[in-house]
């Protein structure tokens, strides 16, 4: 069941007998994983998996009484007492005929910002809009030109709170500094597992209320089509289609590919807990914490 449970384990001869079958079933909603490994010269491997009733699988954590009103406080506060500081800089490189690039940046908790990247299509529109968070790793040091020349106005925002690079190497290099700063202060082995012993120190908190106000901001843009206005998103970006579709009104629809950021706590129902394993991933003395800060954080309940 994607997890630590094994249901079956045999060894084939394929040159005695192929094709071959491995059968099992589950006996509760949920995937049933094979992998299979063969020796041909070198060890080739190939997974597959079948869904039993998956919509009614259960998140492993239950959705705290006060989520609701924990999200809609934080982002009050936040209105209340940290000036969005919206910020757009015009990058001519990136503009042509078609379309206007810019930087943008918007503060959040803690003196810190969260940057990406706006393109918009020359004219008057209103044009249909797409925002983006990256997957996981080092985040984007450029805008995405092709969107705004197919029509569409397109936020990327990074995930980390510092100014992208002039190029990947560069960001990289923030990216590890970072990991490398983050671990020293909580103990934890990545950006995406740091802080989790409280709500408010997580390393997402103030990225997710930030973005949420770069939305805010994109939505009320005269050029915006506001019965348009999408999510697209992969991995961490698809467990951030989940928050911010759940948070964030302005949104019509979402598409969302293999979500992370979700089901964080589905070790407790005896299988692997979501990307990136938050519980698992930071110190012994801050397990039962985690444990409680994860379910405000998980796409599952948003």
């Amino acid at each position: 069941n994607f997890g630590p449970q094994g249901v079956t384990n045999a060894a084939f001869d394929l040159a005695a007998g192929n094709p071959v079958t491995c059968a099992g079933t589950l006996r509760e909603p949920g995937f049933l994983k094979c992998v299979a490994t063969a020796k041909l010269g070198k060890e080739v491997r190939g997974v597959c998996g079948a869904a039993y009733e998956p919509g009614k699988i259960e998140a492993g954590s239950a959705r705290p009484a006060d989520f609701d009103a924990f999200w809609d406080a934080a982002v009050r506060r936040l209105d209340a007492e940290v000036p969005a500081d919206a910020r757009a800089e015009r990058l001519d490189a990136f503009c042509n005929e078609k379309h206007e690039c810019f930087r943008v940046s918007f503060a959040t908790f803690d003196n810190l910002r969260v940057y990406g990247f706006l393109s918009v299509p020359k004219g008057a529109g209103p044009f249909p809009v797409e925002v983006n968070v990256p997957g996981a790793g080092p985040g984007v040091v450029a805008p995405n030109t092709g969107m705004a020349d197919r029509g569409f106005i397109y936020l990327v925002m990074n995930v980390h709170p510092f100014e992208p690079a002039a190029d990947a190497e560069a960001q990289k290099a923030l990216y590890a500094e970072q990991d490398k700063r983050l671990q020293a202060l909580y103990g934890a082995p990545r950006y995406c597992q740091a802080g989790a012993a409280s709500r408010e120190t997580y390393f997402y908190y103030r990225v997710i209320l930030g973005i949420n106000r770069a939305v805010n901001w994109l939505a009320a843009r005269p050029d915006a089509d506001k019965t348009r206005f999408g999510y697209g998103g992969t991995s961490q970006g698809g467990g951030f289609g989940f928050i911010l579709c759940g948070l964030n009104k302005n949104f019509t629809k979402g598409v969302i590919h293999v979500p992370a950021i979700t089901d964080l706590l589905g070790f407790q129902k005896g299988r692997d807990s979501g990307w990136p394993k938050l519980v698992e991933g930071v110190r012994p003395e801050d397990k039962d914490a985690a444990t409680r800060v994860a379910p405000y954080f998980d796409g599952a309940h948003f």
